[in-house]
């Protein structure tokens, strides 16, 4: 099932306020080489990315206006 524009952020950046600890907790994620979190992330995000956006040349991805 295709996950939000905003489940794919708060994947990422988590729901921190504080930018520091908020670096400091997501920094392995960022930063670590590891094909198991790479799998993790196409498994979760890969549809919601990609979509039929991907297949249909000239159409705009839905999550181009997330913000």
């Amino acid at each position: 099932m295709p996950k939000t524009p905003a489940a794919i952020v708060d994947f990422w950046f988590g729901q921190y306020t504080d930018d520091a600890r908020m670096a400091s907790q997501q920094a392995a994620l960022w930063w670590s080489k590891s094909a198991t979190v790479d799998a993790d992330i196409k498994q979760r995000f890969e549809s919601s990315v990609l979509g039929p956006a991907h297949y249909m040349p000239g159409r705009k991805p839905q999550w181009a206006d997330w913000r």
